[in-house]
C-alpha cells in the first residue's frame, strides 16, 4: 500500500510539473485581447521559413533621413541567422549593401530586391537594377527581385516592369532566378477573382522564373462583414484558411511554377480592422498556424517582418505599420514568440532550400 500511494503521489508531483511547464511557456497576450481560441500553434515545426527585414529600427532612423550602422545591421542580422537561414531585402541602394555581404558571410539565403518607386526615372531605377545585377553575379542574392508591390501602388505598368526584369536577365551571369514582387491578385486568375484584366500582366508573369507575392488576411475587408461573428473555428482561423485559398489560386494560374509567399503577417498592435484583431496572442497564432500548413503543404513562406518599425506611419487608422515585428525595434524578442525565438532555439526555420 506504502509503494503505491508513492506511486500515486509521483504521477501527480510529475503531471503538476508538466501543467506547470505549459503555463510558464504560453506568451502573455499584448492588448487588446486575442482572438486564437480553438487555433493550433506548432512550435515544433521545422518549415520552410524565412523572414522579411528592414534595417530602420533605431531612434530616428528613416529612409532618406537617418541611415542604421554597419554594426547594427551586422548585430541584427546576427540575431536572425540564429533563428532562419533565409531572409528577404527590399533595397540594393548605398551604404546599406553592407547587408547582402553580412548576409553572406553569416551563410544566410537572400532574396534582393530593387526598390522601384513612381518617383524615379528610369535612370534612377536602371541603377538600382545594376547594383541588383552585380550583387546576384557576385553570390550575394540567391533571387533577384525588380520592384516591390510596384504594380499595386500603381508605379509601374506591367510592360514597363517586363522591360526591367529582361534588363535584368540579359545582363546575369550566374544562374539567379528573376522576378518581381507583388500582392497575389497580380498571379491568380483575375476572371476568376472577378478582378479586371490588365493589360500586359500574362505576358509580364510568364517571363518570371518564380512567383514571389505577398498576402495579408488582416487586411481583409471580410472582418467587417456579419457573418465573419459565426465563421467556423473564428476569425483566426478564417485567416489561414483565406492564405490557403490564395496559395492556391495563385499556384494554380502560373503553370506549375515554383510560388513563394513573399510576405504575410500579423501586427502585434495597432486598431483592429473589424474583428481582425492586432495582439501578440493573433500574431503568435497566426505564424504557427502558418508555420503548420506551410509545412504540410510544402509552401515556402517569408514571415513579415523581423522588427517592428517607428518610423513608419499610421495609414488609414487601424492597423499601423509599426507593430510587425517579431523584435522590438531594440531587437527584444516580443513576449508572444519568447518561447520559439530564443537565439537558436527557434523551429521556424531549420533546414530552409527555397529554390
Amino acid at each position: 500500500m506504502k509503494k503505491l500511494l508513492i506511486v500515486i503521489v509521483a504521477i501527480a508531483l510529475t503531471a503538476t510539473a508538466v501543467l506547470l511547464a505549459v503555463i510558464l511557456r504560453t506568451p502573455p497576450a499584448e492588448d487588446p485581447p486575442d482572438i486564437s481560441d480553438g487555433v493550433p500553434v506548432d512550435a515544433q515545426s521545422t518549415v520552410k521559413y524565412g523572414v522579411n527585414y528592414s534595417p530602420y529600427t533605431g531612434k530616428g532612423q528613416e529612409p532618406g533621413v537617418l541611415l542604421p550602422s554597419e554594426e547594427q545591421i551586422r548585430r541584427q542580422l546576427t540575431q536572425i541567422s540564429a533563428d532562419f537561414d533565409s531572409v528577404r531585402f527590399f533595397t540594393v541602394e548605398g551604404p546599406l549593401t553592407c547587408m547582402y555581404d553580412i548576409a553572406h558571410e553569416l551563410g544566410l539565403r537572400v532574396v534582393g530586391t530593387a526598390w522601384i518607386g513612381a518617383y524615379m526615372d528610369d535612370g534612377q531605377i536602371r541603377e538600382q537594377l545594376d547594383n541588383l545585377i552585380a550583387l546576384a553575379n557576385g553570390g550575394k542574392a540567391a533571387i533577384a527581385s525588380v520592384g516591390s508591390e510596384t504594380l499595386h501602388r500603381g508605379d509601374l505598368t506591367p510592360a514597363e516592369l517586363l522591360g526591367y526584369i529582361n534588363y535584368v536577365k540579359d545582363r546575369l551571369t550566374a544562374p539567379v532566378p528573376v522576378t518581381y514582387m507583388d500582392t497575389s491578385a497580380f498571379f491568380m486568375d483575375r476572371s476568376k477573382a472577378g478582378l479586371p484584366e490588365i493589360e500586359g500582366l500574362s505576358e509580364l508573369n510568364a517571363a518570371c522564373d518564380l512567383i514571389l507575392f505577398s498576402h495579408y488576411p488582416v487586411f481583409s475587408g471580410n472582418y467587417k462583414e456579419p457573418w465573419m461573428a459565426d465563421y467556423t473555428g473564428g476569425p483566426m482561423q478564417y485567416a489561414i484558411d483565406e492564405l490557403k485559398n490564395a496559395y492556391r489560386d495563385v499556384k494554380d494560374n502560373m503553370g506549375g511554377k515554383p510560388c513563394v509567399i513573399a510576405e504575410t503577417g500579423w501586427p502585434t498592435g495597432g486598431r483592429p480592422n473589424g474583428l481582425a484583431v492586432p495582439s501578440g496572442g493573433n500574431a503568435r497564432a497566426d505564424s504557427g498556424s502558418v508555420q503548420a500548413w506551410a509545412k504540410e503543404a510544402d509552401c515556402d513562406v517569408f514571415y513579415f517582418s523581423a522588427y517592428d518599425e517607428a518610423w513608419k506611419p499610421d495609414e488609414g487608422g487601424w492597423l499601423d505599420a509599426k507593430h510587425w515585428g517579431l523584435f522590438d525595434g531594440g531587437g527584444t524578442v516580443k513576449s508572444a514568440f519568447s518561447d520559439v525565438l530564443t537565439g537558436g532555439a527557434l523551429t521556424f526555420g531549420s533546414a530552409v532550400v527555397f529554390w
